[in-house]
């Protein structure tokens, strides 16, 4: 600011110069002569002045133009430059946060892989091995007229024991569905639960694929019917994301069975 101010003062002053120049010397020439009542005269001087002081006027105030624009140039240049480095710098925060948010992520993951799931196979272990008298009472099958399926059935028995299976598919398709749900819906919310914690922490899924090394009959059973009767989330992404193939018409039985209960009944 202080650089600038000299400089349009050094202008100021070469006008000054100029202007005290150019009249001397019209005053010198003119030395002796008394001030002239004819306007031509006058109109003589002025004409003098404009092209001697206006000639220097006008080359200063053009200067001091090009000045001010190079100035106002060289700030738009700086602001563009403190803009930029502005958005770098919350590029940088950001990738800092995605970071630091993703870092939270895997640990959480790692969190519950370690502390939860070991827990949770144990209280699914549990319930696979409820029959369903336990879980639905001895007069729902009166109810609901389930003739061939027995009470005394456990859940894990529909996906291990043929026979078992076998006769829940000669029930009527409503009361398939409904069974199927009650035994599969455990199963699908643990699914659910460890293909999050394998996209959270890509890292933990051959530890915990050899973990599900015995349910995955079990888990690729509910996850087909649930494929299926359930559209309101992604079950196929949970397919994928535990290692299945994601192509149903691949499977045989019992996994085939399962995909076709809710339908009519087989033959």
């Amino acid at each position: 600011m202080g650089k600038a101010l000299r400089q349009y003062w050094m202008l100021v002053a070469s006008v000054l110069v100029a202007a005290i120049v150019a009249i001397g010397l019209y005053a010198v020439h003119f030395h002796g002569s008394s001030l002239s009542d004819n306007p031509g005269d006058w109109a003589d001087f002025a004409t003098y002045l404009s092209g001697t002081v206006g000639v220097a006027v006008l080359t200063a105030t053009l200067i001091a133009l090009v000045h001010t624009l190079y100035q106002q140039s060289v700030l738009v240049r700086q602001q563009d430059d403190l803009v930029q480095k502005q958005d770098e710098l919350i590029e940088q925060q950001k990738a800092q946060i995605d970071q630091a948010a993703a870092y939270q992520v895997r640990t959480d993951a790692y969190q519950r892989a370690s502390s939860l799931l070991p827990q949770l196979m144990r209280t699914l272990d549990d319930n696979l091995d409820k029959d369903l008298r336990e879980i639905l009472g001895d007069d729902f099958f009166v109810r609901h007229g389930v003739f061939y399926t027995s009470s005394r059935a456990r859940c894990v028995d529909f996906f291990e024991n043929e026979m078992v299976l076998g006769e829940l598919r000669q029930e009527e398709p409503s009361v398939q569905r409904y069974l199927g749900k009650v035994v599969s819906d455990d199963v699908c919310a643990f699914s659910k639960f460890v293909s999050e914690i394998v996209k959270a922490a890509p890292g933990l899924s051959d530890h915990i694929f050899v973990q599900l090394r015995g349910y995955r009959k079990v888990i690729l059973c509910s996850l087909l019917f649930k494929s299926r009767m359930d559209s309101s989330y992604d079950w196929a992404s949970v397919l994928e994301t535990l290692g299945f193939n994601k192509h149903l018409e691949s499977y045989e039985k019992p996994e085939s069975e399962w995909l076709l209960l809710g339908t009519e009944p087989a033959e």
